[in-house]
């Protein structure tokens, strides 16, 4: 179990979703969460833009991915708090980039 101290953790699960995917997964975070005795809250980057996060103990961010790229508002909402994030451990690579062009990174897939 999760702990802060011997106390619940107030958990912001933040996220951005297009197709509804993104919305599934942090409502399984959040159950997992809430089972585990913990105080979740779901806030969607679509609807709320600049989350105030100061009342919470944790932060997971969640985003959709496309061809490999992490969906805008999802990089907006972490470069604009990434004074706040440094020295985060973070995940934030969708799939295995086989090459990259530029800054950009591409991911190769085979449809079977």
């Amino acid at each position: 179990m999760i702990s802060a101290g011997g106390s619940n953790i107030k958990t912001a699960i933040v996220y951005i979703t297009k197709g509804g995917a993104t919305a599934m997964y942090a409502r399984i975070v959040a159950e997992v969460l809430e089972a585990a005795g913990h105080e979740p809250s779901m806030i969607d980057l679509g609807k709320i833009r600049k989350p105030d996060l100061s009342a919470f103990d944790a932060v997971v961010v969640g985003t959709g991915v496309r061809i490999g790229m992490v969906y805008r508002k999802g990089k907006r909402f972490l470069r604009e708090r990434s004074s706040m994030t440094s020295g985060w451990p973070s995940s934030s690579r969708a799939g295995s980039p086989s090459r990259t062009r530029g800054n950009r990174s591409t991911s190769s897939s085979t449809r079977c």
